[in-house]
């Protein structure tokens, strides 16, 4: 009987534990928003990313800014972006199928300045940004 008893009172423990863990969410993200402009002009077409400095605990996140260089970033369907620093890098989305979405000057300049792998631009994310303004002059 009394083996039956631990038995029970583990399993409870163990379920219960369980329960709690489930109900945690994972780790704290910001919502950020923002336009990324270039002399001035909002950048279109742009696939804008977040990737942060620890990429062993944190995902990168990710947008494409709309005709006024707007974007909202998502780790996945997920809005939001992981607190601490990052590198902000930004591509031609239709490049990784051996497209180009424009010949202008200004955007080629900024999707070669801004590349992954040689982007200088870093951000540091501390809370939820609904205007952040990416200046890439």
């Amino acid at each position: 009987m009394f083996k039956n008893s631990m038995v029970t009172l583990l399993s409870v423990v163990l379920l219960g534990a369980g329960v709690v863990g489930c109900g945690q969410s994972g780790p704290k993200m910001y919502i950020v928003k923002g336009t990324v402009t270039h002399n001035g002009k909002p950048v279109s077409k742009l696939q804008v990313t977040m990737i942060p400095d620890d990429l062993k605990t944190k995902a990168e996140s990710m947008g494409i800014t709309d005709d006024q260089g707007k974007f909202d970033l998502m780790v996945g369907s997920v809005p939001g972006v992981f607190p601490g620093p990052h590198t902000f890098t930004a591509i031609d989305p239709l490049a990784a199928v051996g497209g180009q979405t424009s010949k202008d000057p200004d955007y080629v300049e900024v999707c070669k300045k801004y590349a992954p792998g040689s982007s200088p631009l870093k951000l540091h994310i501390q809370k939820n940004e609904s205007n952040l303004e990416v200046k890439l002059d």
